[in-house]
């Protein structure tokens, strides 16, 4: 299985998992909020800026290297894409 057959399936563009996964990192630094110098470190490394560099392309990458490896299965994938669709379909509707 292809990952980017399963996100044609289910038309799912690149945007779609640029904004889910933007969704992701949100909630991430939202979680520093009562940890200020934690947040601080993390932007001052730089390693918030790799996480977002290509992301989106990363995290296709990553997904069918775990199942051509077998360290995630059809179902865990189909579920992913799932949640990428309904993050979509929440955004649009916030464009409404």
């Amino acid at each position: 299985m292809r990952i980017q057959d399963l996100l044609d399936e289910h038309e799912i563009a690149i945007d779609d998992v640029r904004w889910y996964l933007a969704r992701e990192q949100a909630d991430r630094l939202l979680a520093y909020k009562d940890h200020p110098d934690e947040l601080a470190h993390l932007l001052w490394s730089g390693e918030l800026e790799a996480d977002l560099y290509e992301m989106e392309e990363r995290f296709l990458a990553d997904m069918q290297e775990k199942l051509d490896h077998g360290q995630t299965d059809e179902a865990q994938a189909h579920q992913i894409v799932r949640e990428i669709a309904r993050s979509a379909e929440k955004r649009r509707r916030m464009r409404r």
